[in-house]
């Protein structure tokens, strides 16, 4: 959006109010599911309309998302380089490609939604739905979930650029408004980058595969915060405590756990990044092709049992070793130990 000049007052708050209206429409990505009865079973032609559902979510609506955010951006002149200096945006053909954007994001809820409904509970005999069971229709709904909180992120910041424009627009001289405006810019590359990332994930999910690539997505993100701990840990025992009326034996009590729980940390770090790994010649195992929702669940929610309670340990032994006591009781902090 040049400084030159603006497009008319009425078409700018024409994009501006659609933006609000898909902001709130988009808040929230939750899903909803049918509320009658649920089957214990399907008939072939149940799972087969479940899965062209899932087909056409994954072939033709995440790919037009995508596309569609890209025809938002260049009527809005703001893919590519983001020069200071650029085209007026095309604001009519913006309200157009927004509207067109709800379209295929209130299509894709749909599809999901019915391709979900009636799932059966989670259990033990799911296992011969494949991409139809509990537990890969839940995640294939947070997939969905996540472009949404991403294209909801895009509108939010399309509206503040367009805000600050409009005001650097109406005040040349004011450096201060021209600056905001460019830094409100600068999130829009970031913001799309997002939206990039969440639909391509979306698509290589939706594919029919293992349900390991669940699983690994959910290790893979826990490798920076086990480096996170290490970092905390190693900074704990190479603290050095200068009075002598401070060196307590609590102190090195907590140091010395803090060196014992270091190796734990890097094995279980070593063991994320070789879960995670998309290289399936450094796994020392496959998954079952059969597994049912019941134990796909627990493995997929361990993963994030295991780190909080290395978390919440070493949280304890930090604050213990700031104000040379036990954080809690001794008895609660060895049971989470």
């Amino acid at each position: 959006m040049s400084d030159s000049g603006m497009s008319s007052s009425s078409e700018i708050e024409s994009v501006l109010e659609a933006l609000e209206d898909l902001k709130e429409r988009y808040m929230d990505p939750m899903f909803s599911r049918s509320e009658g009865p649920e089957k214990k079973e399907f008939t072939e032609d149940e799972l087969d309309q479940k899965n062209r559902l899932f087909d056409q979510v994954q072939s033709t609506l995440v790919p037009l998302i995508q596309e569609q955010v890209d025809c938002v951006l260049s009527s809005l002149e703001l893919q590519g380089d983001l020069k200071e200096e650029q085209k007026e945006p095309n604001f009519d053909v913006t309200c157009e490609y927004l509207s067109e954007l709800d379209e295929t994001l209130q299509e894709t809820i749909k599809c999901v939604e019915s391709a979900a409904i009636d799932i059966m509970p989670i259990g033990a005999h799911d296992h011969y739905l494949k991409r139809c069971k509990e537990f890969t229709s839940n995640q294939l709904m947070h997939c969905i979930s996540n472009i949404i909180i991403h294209v909801h992120g895009l509108f939010v910041d399309c509206s503040e650029y367009i805000k600050a424009a409009k005001l650097a627009s109406i005040h040349p001289d004011d450096l201060k408004r021209r600056g905001w405006a460019l830094l409100m810019k600068r999130h829009i590359p970031i913001s799309a980058a997002g939206c990039n990332h969440s639909t391509n994930k979306a698509i290589q999910r939706f594919q029919p595969g293992s349900d390991f690539d669940f699983i690994r997505d959910e290790w893979e993100e826990r490798v920076e915060a086990y480096s996170n701990h290490l970092e905390s840990l190693t900074k704990l025992t190479h603290h050095r405590i200068r009075r002598r009326r401070d060196r307590t034996p609590l102190r090195k009590h907590v140091i010395e756990l803090a060196r014992f729980t270091i190796p734990l940390i890097k094995l279980t770090r070593i063991l994320s990044k070789k879960i995670s790994s998309k290289n399936t010649k450094i796994l020392p195992f496959t998954l079952d092709t059969e597994l049912n929702s019941e134990t796909l669940s627990q493995l997929y929610d361990n993963t994030e049992t295991i780190e909080d309670c290395c978390r919440l340990f070493i949280r304890r032994l930090v604050g213990s070793y700031n104000r040379n006591a036990l954080e809690h009781d001794q008895a609660e902090m060895r049971g989470k130990s």
